[in-house]
Order: structure tokens, then sequence, then C-alpha cells
């Protein structure tokens, strides 16, 4: 079910990011307890919430996939798609003919008709 599933995702996120920072907060307290110098301690912690927010970024991915879901198993999306047609024009509702307006070519063929040549 997309709505289980949903849910689901999203305990498994905030689960992931809540134990993720206290599993950081701890590592970090007992590698600078240790003595360990601050710049591989940097770079060990942005390495880690790489990996953490990555792979919420790729859970968080499927989540308009399975709201997609579940709005159709809903029925909402096909409302909405009926919604959003019009109705055809029947022969009634038709406009009136229109002359169409003149062309800029119209008269453009006009320097190439004969004109008499006057001989005096």
């Amino acid at each position: 079910m997309p709505g289980k599933m949903l849910d689901n995702i999203l305990t498994t996120v905030f689960m992931i990011v809540m134990f993720g920072l206290g599993i950081l907060v701890g590592l970090v307290a007992v590698l600078m307890g240790s003595g360990m110098p601050k710049e591989p301690v940097v770079v060990i912690v942005i390495a880690y919430l790489a990996a953490v927010f990555g792979i919420c970024y790729t859970l968080l991915k499927q989540v308009p996939k399975l709201v997609d879901a579940r709005l159709k198993a809903d029925g909402f999306a096909e409302e909405s798609r009926q919604a959003a047609r019009l109705a055809p024009l029947t022969t009634a509702q038709l406009e009136e003919y229109r002359e169409p307006v003149m062309s800029v070519t119209d008269r453009t063929t006009k320097t190439l008709d004969k004109v008499p040549i006057e001989r005096g």
C-alpha cells in the first residue's frame, strides 16, 4: 500500500537523521577526547554527514512517487483530470465566419502589370 510505504519511509528518514546525528556527536566526542587533531575529525564529520544526508535524499526521492500512487488509489487524480477538461464546442457555439485580413502580399504583384508607355 502506498500510504503505508510513505509512512515507513518518512519514519525511516526521521530515525536515520536522529540516530545519525546522535552517533556523530558521540563519535566526535570520543575522537576529540582521545587527542586526535581537528583536521581529520572535520574530514570524518563531513564524510559522515554527506553519507547520512545522501541516504535521506535517496529515500526522500521516492516520496513524490508514493504520494502520486496514493492519490491515484484514492481517486483524486482522476477527478482533477476530468475537471480540467473543457467541453467540446458544438455547431451552435461556433463563431460566425469572418473575412480574412488583407495580407501584406496582396498588392505586391501590381507592379508587374503592363503599363502603356506614352511616346511623344
